[in-house]
């Protein structure tokens, strides 16, 4: 295999990887995601708010 072959198969493995890495992130907080969507659909921004006082 040559060296821009290999160099190439890493590069697209890393890519897979990532990818993969994103989706399971995804659906490891898909539920926290969604309560926090809820959440500012209701409420609103935190740092919109004084009530919150975030800032």
């Amino acid at each position: 295999m040559s060296v821009e072959k290999c160099n190439n198969h890493v590069i697209l493995t890393v890519e897979r990887t990532e990818q993969t890495t994103r989706e399971c992130w995804l659906v490891e907080n898909q539920v926290g995601l969604e309560a926090l969507n809820g959440f500012t659909e209701e409420n609103g921004l935190l740092s919109d708010d004084a009530e919150f006082s975030v800032l």
